[in-house]
């Protein structure tokens, strides 16, 4: 089967060391959406263009405090070809695992296992496992593991999940400062779509997250921002 991922780019940080390495990228048409606030609503956008786009098969969302490359890139396209083999690709997000912070939780990832409810905040629960249990764990479980929440750590979703689920967070006023999480309340949406649906993690793609908050973009809470859209299509 053909494939045709987009790397969308949700972006309102100027961060030189993911754009070092993401501008090398080639080979994939790359949509950026630079925005301050709400968060939702630049991946409304994305969502929108690649609905409009219908040579693309797959949204993969690349957020711009994570470290990505080529090779991160080239082995979710192999994965995504093992789902079409397997005939899973309709049915099934994969991405790859990161640690989930650099300062308290650096050993931990941003990965569940298991669902992670979706009460609001701060009765939310998250049980993180830590960055050796997934780098031990493929010697069980093989190259794959199934996990209830995964983030968005270049999470590729087909066409046939993003044609049934928008992005939504679960505040009422759209701003994300209080644990209204777009990647909790979309996880948690694809497990409701049925049970031949899921999240892949492949265990072979570990990325190095950043987590850097811009307090500039902080400070834009008086104003919404999110007009600046472009394409960098595939190139090599």
């Amino acid at each position: 089967m053909k494939l045709e991922p987009l790397l969308f780019c949700p972006s309102p940080r100027d961060l030189p060391e993911f754009y070092e390495e993401f501008n090398k990228i080639h080979n994939y048409d790359k949509y950026f959406v630079r925005y301050t606030k709400p968060e939702v609503q630049a991946y409304d956008w994305g969502r929108d263009i690649f609905l409009e786009h219908k040579e693309y098969t797959h949204l993969v969302i690349c957020p711009d405090d994570l470290i990505i490359r080529q090779e991160h890139i080239d082995k979710l396209y192999n994965d995504l070809i093992y789902l079409g083999d397997i005939g899973e690709i309709d049915t099934t997000c994969i991405g790859g695992f990161c640690n989930l912070n650099t300062t308290d939780q650096q050993q931990m990832s941003n990965i569940c296992i298991n669902r992670v409810n979706i009460d609001p905040y701060p009765n939310r629960r998250y049980s993180f496992v830590t960055l050796e249990y997934l780098r031990n764990v493929s010697l069980v479980f093989g190259r794959f593991i199934k996990v209830g929440f995964s983030g968005f750590p270049l999470l590729a979703i087909p066409r046939s999940i993003v044609e049934k689920i928008e992005f939504r967070n679960d505040s009422r006023d759209g701003w994300e400062d209080y644990g209204c999480c777009l990647d909790v309340m979309f996880c948690h949406d694809v497990y409701e779509l049925g049970p031949e649906y899921k999240i892949l993690c492949d265990l072979q793609m570990e990325m190095y997250h950043m987590k850097i908050d811009d307090i500039r973009v902080k400070n834009f809470h008086a104003g919404i921002l999110a007009q600046e859209r472009y394409f960098e299509h595939k190139n090599g």
